[in-house]
């Protein structure tokens, strides 16, 4: 973890998380523990999402119409993951459209590497995994690995961030 008086990592972490549905096609959310406090002041650069779903998903895609979305998302108030939400971060689908030819990719990657300083800066508190599924028959289940940098602001740029993600504001 970086400290207060370091400005950025000199090197990339990982995080690791699981998710599985509470119930078939039904939009859940697992929160993501970094073990920093919410006025700390220490965001992350998040450069890579990697989503793993589990091969008994997987399995779930048969037809036309089933479908997986996968999202982070910095408030558990939404009631679909869309990229029109201002609180999802990164958002990944996949689904069938016509005949099902058996072949999913893994992992499912958002790649924020391109972007200017590496990445996107977010508030280490609160972040969420989500999912939600279309047409399945069991729960869903995914490993998400997020690969960041710690990055400590000053305290007016932390404030300015942690007001950019409440709730109220969207």
């Amino acid at each position: 973890m970086a400290s207060k008086s370091a400005s950025s990592d000199k090197f990339s972490n990982r995080a690791i998380a699981t998710i599985t549905l509470s119930a078939a096609n039904t939009l859940t959310f697992s929160q993501i523990q970094f073990g920093i406090g919410l006025f700390q002041g220490i965001a992350l650069i998040l450069h890579r999402l990697e989503i793993y779903p589990a091969r008994a998903s997987m399995v779930e895609f048969t037809g036309a119409g089933d479908s997986l979305v996968f999202g982070l998302v910095t408030s558990t108030r939404i009631t679909a993951l869309t990229a029109a939400d201002p609180s999802v971060l990164a958002l990944q689908e996949k689904a069938v459209m016509g005949a099902y030819l058996g072949v999913i990719d893994s992992p499912l990657v958002a790649d924020f590497q391109h972007l200017p300083e590496g990445g996107i800066l977010v508030a280490a508190n609160p972040i969420f995994l989500a999912m939600n599924t279309v047409s399945f028959v069991n729960p869903a289940s995914a490993t998400a690995v997020l690969r960041f940098t710690y990055k400590t602001l000053a305290d007016a740029d932390y404030l300015e961030l942690l007001q950019s993600q409440m709730p109220a504001n969207f």
